[in-house]
């Protein structure tokens, strides 16, 4: 894995705690958004290594 996709899988689980300690279902689903979006990048660098 590169540093790069390192990183945002580490942004993707912040995200995805901070969903899971806030009580705001519209935040909760953006943040989820956001780590998907990541989650989703990394893969994407990854399976260009």
């Amino acid at each position: 894995m590169s540093e790069q996709s390192i990183y945002l899988r580490d942004q993707a689980a912040k995200c995805e705690a901070h969903a899971r300690a806030i009580a705001d279902d519209q935040t909760q689903t953006e943040l989820r958004k956001l780590a998907a979006e990541y989650i989703v990048r990394a893969a994407d660098i990854e399976s260009k290594e």
